[in-house]
């Protein structure tokens, strides 16, 4: 086994053992605002994730954001920015996230793990972090994790409405040299914080990308402050499937 990989895997229990991903940030006095939960759970496979993001399904109807309410100045209510043409890379679009499904457009930082074992997050909304310990963008193996705030002080963030992606819907990622990775949504899962997969975080194997924010009922922790019980998790696979395979 790889050194490199022990040492993710210490930090993947560390993470584990903490209570998972996302469990302490976002605490507050008083119950935060309950966000949304996916509309359906699926998982399908890598195959038919490819086939959707390469058909018709890919470019359907973009979420309709609810009508009469203000989600204030984090959540995109309309189309994300035209990528440069032929995917070439770009320095001006280095380290970011669409998902034009629900119109996500996001900078992407580095974020490490905390004192107290868990993710730390950007404390602006609009950005989302790669978990430092899981693999970089460019990688030609493992997975890289990619997490938001849902709501944070009373703002909701740029994964509020990550759970509403469909099968085979597209995400595209840019590492830090603007190079450009399309990847397909094979699943969308809800799962409660003490229970997060290891699978999540491994560094080797299969390449995926997993996107998580915070979902599912508000719950009272022993000390009076108030959290979301669960994350919502969405997997991507790469849509060329040659980059799907170890090297």
């Amino acid at each position: 086994m790889k050194v490199r990989s022990v040492l993710v895997g210490l930090v993947v229990l560390a993470l584990l053992a903490a209570g998972g991903l996302l469990v302490w940030r976002g605490l507050a006095e008083q119950p935060p605002e309950a966000t949304p939960t996916p509309s359906e759970e699926f998982t399908i496979t890598a195959e038919q994730a490819r086939e959707l993001a390469l058909g018709a399904a890919a470019d359907g109807d973009l979420f309709r954001i609810p009508e009469g309410e203000d989600f204030g100045p984090y959540v995109r209510t309309e189309p994300v920015p035209t990528p440069p043409d032929g995917g070439t890379a770009s320095a001006d679009w280095s380290g970011r996230l669409q998902i034009p499904s629900i119109m996500v457009d996001a900078p992407i930082i580095d974020e490490g793990v905390t004192p107290q074992n868990t993710m730390s997050l950007p404390d602006d909304l609009s950005l989302v972090g790669r978990l430092e310990t899981t693999a970089p963008l460019e990688a030609a193996e493992g997975v890289t994790l990619l997490a938001g705030h849902v709501t944070w002080r009373g703002d909701h963030g740029a994964l509020y409405f990550l759970g509403e992606v469909g099968p085979g819907a597209r995400v595209d990622t840019w590492d830090e040299q603007g190079e450009r990775t399309t990847w397909a949504v094979s699943s969308v899962e809800l799962f409660d914080k003490q229970a997060l997969p290891d699978r999540l975080f491994t560094p080797d194997g299969e390449r995926r990308l997993v996107l998580v924010t915070c979902g599912g009922p508000i719950i009272q922790l022993g000390g009076g402050d108030w959290t979301h019980e669960s994350n919502i998790v969405v997997t991507a696979v790469p849509v060329d499937s040659a980059a799907s395979t170890a090297r």
